[in-house]
């Protein structure tokens, strides 16, 4: 059975691709955060992100699944890691440790996994990671760790789960689309 060739994104979902971004960047809170990351930072993430990796290689190997993202969804992916990481860290994190207290990175997890509704697969795995990523930028405030876990992981899950756990990491009315 042949693999379902990805999505190609609509013009019109770049322009409110970019246009979120923009919004997003507009009203972030990244006061003492910083871009490159120590070694610990990049170590801190490291010991997540390559269990992960190596999870995710097993079960492609387990269930013979391998579809590689393509050289444009793999560019594309970029802007869809900054969007989703400012909202987490720049957004959902600062204003649910506002309304939560000692809670909000919990909160700020659940509502990063919800933003990935209803894909269910896809929210149980932004829920766990996510507060992984949470927990790295509240230790060491570094972004592009992060950055790059998000985009290895994502791309990963993409390559490595079977188009009927993942539904092609589509969230939103593009899950039923996909489906």
């Amino acid at each position: 059975m042949a693999a379902a060739a990805p999505a190609q994104p609509a013009p019109a979902a770049l322009a409110w691709l970019a246009a979120a971004l923009a919004f997003q960047l507009s009203g972030l809170r990244l006061g003492g955060s910083h871009w490159s990351g120590n070694t610990q930072a990049w170590r801190t993430v490291a010991r997540y992100t390559l269990p992960a990796v190596l999870a995710l290689l097993l079960i492609a190997g387990l269930l013979g699944h391998w579809q590689l993202p393509g050289a444009q969804r793999a560019a594309l992916y970029v802007p869809f890691v900054l969007l989703q990481q400012a909202l987490l860290l720049g957004f959902l994190l600062p204003q649910s440790r506002r309304l939560a207290g000692a809670h909000g990175a919990t909160l700020a997890s659940a509502l990063f996994a919800l933003a990935h509704a209803p894909n269910f697969t896809l929210m149980c795995l932004t829920w766990l990671i996510g507060g992984r990523w949470i927990a790295s930028y509240h230790r060491h405030r570094a972004w592009l760790p992060i950055l790059v876990s998000h985009y290895i992981l994502g791309l990963l899950a993409i390559t490595c789960l079977p188009l009927g756990w993942l539904h092609s990491a589509e969230a939103g009315l593009r899950f039923f689309q996909v489906r």
